[in-house]
């Protein structure tokens, strides 16, 4: 033979539950991925492999009864922290466990500053190893009641468990960018079904399916969803196409609106936001000779123009980090005309320097250092002016005095399905966060999210992007599954294969955006035949070098 039968020596301690594995399977199904895929993804490596890790001890079977239907929260953030303790504090009396999810280890810790009261343990993966599996050990032996994790740490055996909730729900920090593609948000669903206990899900604003799904019956209010904010503040949409650039750089980064309040707010003693889409100095480059963009070599998206600390310049991918010199040439045609174009972070900060003298000037995006110190001396301060990315809003642990959202028409452009909603939830939390002046600067203003998000009307925007999936046929009306076709020699002929193997789902093949030497393949089902078994069966037979994304979030 050409191998050889060995006796198992040893038997490894069961450290999940049953209940879920089964989850885990079913949520695989659902994803298009395998189940093996599914839990590793879903579990905590370093506290899975190791032999400190107890054993999950054993727990009663789940009541013969229906699984409770998932509850939504839709509020500001204050109103939610709010909702969230109630919920806890509901089953910590009764001596329940409450596992508390959160999308980023900043999400983590703001939570466990909220709950202190009720000493929760926190799991992420910035912490050591050993304090990981010290941490799931206490979970299991203390019966330790409040758990605050993100979500791989769901897959921890607590005593008692009987509320599960998604906190912030639509964050894409949830969504895995590479196979198997999980959407970890919607796992904490499957895993509540299954143990039949309760599962809340919250945001600012809720998934355009999340409250499709509510409004139709599959899901309840746990409490009563905000769907327009009242409070009373100066909103203001301000034409971008109306204001020619006068300066050397040849863009129009402030409008007379934004200059007003950047220049009064050492005045007026007030703190100041600057909303900035894009991280660096220039998203993308373009080649004045051939029109080419300026791409990575590895991954091929726009290289970004940054600024080093020794105040050099370089092009650097923020996916992957690949790096290129300045000087560089164009892969295309090896013109050295290339021309930096948008607006970055560093950018604005330059052009700040132009209307302020004494004002001290704060930056956070996800380059900071620093971040936390970067928020507190700019509130600390008698005033200030406050430059960030997403990452700045989300950092913000107090109001504004003014907000200006200096460009956001750049997101518009990503081909994302949630773009529209990921879009107008950043600035409706912007909002929130604005005691008194709230300005968007567009060259889009017949774009229906920014004249919702100035008047906080959640319900005018949810019934537009409601009506527009219908009219495409886009979730929540069906389900999506993108494949992926590597380049070589049988690319043709693997996807001519294809298109027959999926011919009952009208398959529609086109370039991968950013591969194009890649083909991608959209297939989609009816939302009431998923999962369809077969068509499971299917695509867990394509090769490996065939991708597989159920519910893409791009389909580019």
């Amino acid at each position: 033979a050409e191998y050889q039968l060995k006796p198992i020596n040893h038997a490894g301690t069961q450290k999940l539950l049953p209940g879920f594995i089964k989850a885990a399977k079913q949520f695989a199904a659902f994803s298009a991925a395998t189940t093996g895929a599914a839990i590793r993804s879903l579990t905590p490596q370093p506290v899975i492999s190791h032999d400190d890790t107890k054993e999950a001890p054993q727990h009663p079977s789940p009541p013969d009864i229906s699984a409770p239907p998932v509850g939504i929260i839709q509020a500001k953030k204050p109103q939610q922290l709010s909702y969230v303790e109630s919920l806890t504090a509901k089953h910590a009396t009764n001596q329940e466990s409450v596992f508390i999810c959160a999308p980023t280890i900043r999400d983590c810790k703001q939570l466990a500053d909220t709950l202190t009261a009720y000493d929760p343990v926190v799991l992420h993966s910035s912490l050591t190893q050993s304090e990981q599996r010290a941490r799931w050990n206490q979970i299991i032996t203390e019966n330790e009641s409040v758990i605050v994790g993100t979500p791989p740490f769901l897959s921890v055996p607590a005593p008692n468990l009987k509320q599960i909730i998604v906190y912030n729900e639509s964050d894409p920090a949830y969504t895995m960018n590479r196979r198997p593609y999980l959407d970890k948000a919607r796992f904490g669903r499957y895993l509540a079904k299954t143990l039949r206990i309760d599962c809340t899900v919250t945001d600012t604003v809720l998934p355009t399916e999340t409250l499709w799904a509510c409004e139709n019956g599959d899901l309840t209010e746990a409490f009563p969803p905000d769907f327009r904010r009242t409070e009373k503040k100066t909103t203001e949409l301000v034409d971008m196409n109306e204001h020619q650039s006068e300066s050397a750089s040849g863009v129009q980064v402030f409008s007379p609106q934004a200059v007003t309040l950047i220049r009064s707010a050492d005045k007026r003693d007030s703190h100041l936001f600057l909303f900035v889409a894009r991280r660096g100095r220039r998203p993308f480059t373009i080649c004045n000779d051939c029109g080419d963009i300026l791409r990575c070599g590895q991954c091929r998206l726009p290289l970004v123009l940054k600024e080093t600390k020794a105040d050099d310049r370089v092009f650097v991918c923020h996916t992957c980090g690949n790096k290129k010199d300045s000087d560089t040439r164009c892969d295309n045609c090896n013109s050295w005309r290339l021309k930096p174009l948008g607006i970055g972070v560093d950018f604005v900060a330059d052009i700040l320097s132009e209307h302020t003298e004494d004002t001290p000037v704060f930056k956070v995006d996800a380059d900071s250092q620093d971040p936390a110190s970067q928020i507190q001396q700019f509130y600390d301060g008698d005033s200030g002016i406050l430059i960030g990315t997403k990452s700045g809003i989300t950092s913000l642990t107090k109001e504004v005095d003014s907000s200006i959202v200096v460009t956001a028409d750049a997101l518009l452009a990503i081909p994302d399905l949630n773009i529209s909603h990921e879009l107008f939830n950043l600035l409706t939390t912007l909002r929130d966060k604005t005691k008194n002046e709230f300005v968007i600067q567009t060259r889009n203003t017949n774009t229906d999210i920014f004249s919702a998000a100035l008047t906080g009307d959640i319900r005018q925007f949810y019934e537009t992007e409601i009506s527009q999936r219908k009219q495409f046929d886009y979730p929540p009306f069906s389900y999506l599954i993108k494949l992926t076709i590597p380049e070589d020699k049988t690319k043709d002929d693997l996807t001519d294969k294809l298109n027959q193997r999926f011919a009952d789902y009208s398959p529609q093949t086109y370039p991968a955006r950013n591969q194009p030497n890649q083909t991608n393949m959209l297939l989609r089902v009816d939302r009431s035949d998923w999962v369809d078994y077969g068509l499971l069966k299917k695509l867990r037979d394509l090769p490996l070098a065939v991708g597989i994304n159920a519910h893409p979030r791009s389909l580019l």
